[in-house]
Formats: C-alpha cells, sequence, structure tokens
C-alpha cells in the first residue's frame, strides 16, 4: 500500500474506557468519561475526513456496544493493527459495521511524496520487534503498546513508537515524525546515520554547553551523535 505523507496520521494505544489506564500512564483526567472525549477531540482536531489512520492496536479495553458510540466520532479512514488488547470479534464487527476499512496483525506500507524520504518503506505492528520486513534495506519499525512518556528515548533510531502517551495524547503524522527523526543530524564526527544498520540506544548526555549527546551502538561499536540545536 502506498500512501502520501500529507495524508497519512499514526496513533495507537487509545484505551477507550480503560479505568486505569489514567493512573498507569499518568493521564490527566479525573474519568474515563472525560479521557474518552479529550482522545476523541484530539484526534478530530488533526485528523481530516479523508487523511488515513493507522491505529496500531489497543484501541478500546471494551465491547462493541461501548466502543461504537466513541469510533464513530473518529474521522479519517481507519485501518486498525490489532493489539494484545483488539480481541478478533470486536476487530471484525468494527470492519463489518464500516467504522474501519480493515484490520490485521501486521501491515507493510510506502510512504510517498516525502521531501526527505519519498519511497519510505515502513513496518507496523503493535509490538516492536527486534527484526521485521526489509529492515537491512532501511525499513522502519512502528509500533505501540510500551505507553512510554514523550522524554522517552525510542528503541532505536528505526522504531517509532506513535502510542498516545508518546505524543501528547494525539495521532501524529509522518511529516511530523519525520522532522524529529532527522532532529539528529548533523552529526559530530560522523556526516550521516547509516541508515541500513540497526542503532541501539545507550544513553543520553549532554556537552560543556548542555547540547544533548546520543549515544548509539551499532554492534560492538559505539557512535556519539550530537544533535545540533
Amino acid at each position: 500500500m502506498k500512501i502520501r505523507a500529507n495524508e497519512v496520521w499514526f496513533t495507537s494505544d487509545l484505551h477507550f474506557w480503560h479505568k486505569n489506564i489514567c493512573k498507569y500512564c499518568n493521564r490527566p483526567f479525573e474519568t474515563v468519561e472525560e479521557m474518552n472525549q479529550a482522545v476523541i477531540d484530539n484526534w478530530n482536531s488533526v485528523v481530516k475526513d479523508d487523511d488515513v489512520v493507522f491505529v496500531l492496536g489497543d484501541i478500546g479495553f471494551c465491547g462493541m456496544e461501548r466502543l461504537r458510540p466513541l469510533v464513530s466520532q473518529l474521522k479519517g479512514k481507519i485501518y486498525l493493527i490489532q493489539g494484545n488488547h483488539d480481541s478478533d470479534n470486536v476487530a471484525e464487527a468494527l470492519y463489518r459495521e464500516g467504522y474501519i476499512v480493515n484490520y490485521s496483525r501486521l501491515e507493510f506500507i510506502t510512504i510517498i511524496e516525502d521531501e526527505e524520504c519519498p519511497n519510505q518503506d515502513l513496518t507496523l505492528c503493535h509490538f516492536p520487534m527486534i527484526d521485521w520486513y526489509n529492515k537491512e534495506k532501511g525499513s522502519w519499525m512502528i509500533h505501540g503498546h510500551q505507553h512510554q512518556l514523550p522524554e522517552t528515548p525510542s528503541c532505536s533510531v528505526k522504531h517509532w513508537d506513535v502510542g498516545l502517551d508518546k505524543n501528547g495524547l494525539k495521532p501524529i503524522s509522518f511529516e511530523v515524525n519525520n522532522k524529529e527523526y532527522f532532529a539528529l543530524l548533523p552529526l559530530k564526527g560522523e556526516k550521516e546515520l547509516d541508515f541500513s544498520q540497526s542503532y541501539m540506544l545507550y544513553e543520553v548526555e549532554e556537552d560543556e554547553e548542555h547540547n544533548p549527546i546520543v549515544l548509539y551502538i551499532r554492534y560492538s561499536r559505539i557512535k556519539i551523535i550530537t544533535r545540533s540545536n
């Protein structure tokens, strides 16, 4: 599937009707009803009716009776990548009743017409993978599940956590995420990252001028990367 960069959004771990998720993830709501409405309002504030939205799992913590009135308010053409809280019965009902375009456990897409990455392959799964299709050719891993905070570093430079808790409780666009990705450039000591290789985050420090230094391990070798201001 090929999708234009300016027409696609990603999100994960909405957890509609999950009362305890506010406590577990420090979501700033006193009631689950308040959280449900905020998630809907945040979604509709950025997504247009004709946009494509990939929900990478855990759309709700309930059955269709309570889920239906909420998803019916969401804009966009929704593709569900099932997570551990998305039963086949609920996914099938969402599809049958026309609330989602398709559902699966794994999806492969290509983002086109982006200035930095004109043909970027993505592998979509609820769970972050260590290895995935075409990783060695530059494909990126898009996932949720981890409920990371915004300041939590990603698993590697090829991983994007699109979960609500990582991204201000809103869906995130490819264009916005791509800018954050390239904010690591230019690099100190190296002109560019070798995107065909796997880099695992090791540590984040500051230099004497308080610029962030991000250390990645590639196999047995440590790279030191400075993000420019």
